[in-house]
């Protein structure tokens, strides 16, 4: 008799992470511009990308507008007003294009 692994209970430490604990570091990448090539001399622009439920359990939901103060060292982003329920689309991206890094 054949068994199929998929047919095996889902653990929770095989499924999917959606990001509920914070994050200690962020490595800070690259931007790539899709259609852009680049040339000597173009300045290196940096890039963060943040995600995660734990965004979320700060208030910061789908919507929501942040503003960004910047300090010596630091980019401190707060919740501008509460989060506004908007029809949001999912954004498709190929994988490899955008910000280079974690």
């Amino acid at each position: 008799m054949h068994t199929n692994d998929n047919d095996a209970p889902t653990s929770a430490s095989s499924r999917p992470s959606l990001g509920w604990h914070k994050p200690k570091r962020v490595l800070v990448g690259s931007l790539i511009y899709q259609h852009h090539r680049p040339q000597p001399g173009d300045p290196i622009v940096p890039c963060i990308k943040l995600r995660g439920m734990w965004m979320a359990e700060a208030g910061i939901a789908p919507g929501t507008r942040l503003t960004v103060e910047m300090y010596d060292g630091a980019i401190l982003l707060r919740a501008a007003e509460p989060a506004v329920s908007v029809q949001l689309r999912p954004i498709r991206r190929r994988i490899g294009r955008g910000c280079s890094g974690r």
